[in-house]
């Protein structure tokens, strides 16, 4: 996704994850603080029906889970 929008590699994003499983949620909560600092995010939501914005939004099928991501440019 930074790909798509010519990000560079240190550059902070805004991101927004939507995962449509609890337990899996419940999963990822635990490494939230790690995923936000791997993905460089100063701002790092997860949850289920989050409202996604940001300048990208895609789907991806995780393991048949469906996973929706927002980010911006911070």
């Amino acid at each position: 996704m930074r790909k798509e929008m010519d990000l560079r590699v240190e550059d902070q994003i805004r991101a927004k994850v939507d995962i449509e499983s609890k337990p899996i949620l419940d999963l990822a909560l635990i490494k939230k603080e790690h995923i936000a600092g791997e993905v460089r995010a100063s701002d790092f939501q997860m949850g289920l029906g989050l409202e996604l914005d940001g300048k990208l939004v895609k789907d991806w099928d995780i393991e048949g889970v469906c996973v929706r991501i927002g980010i911006d440019r911070a």
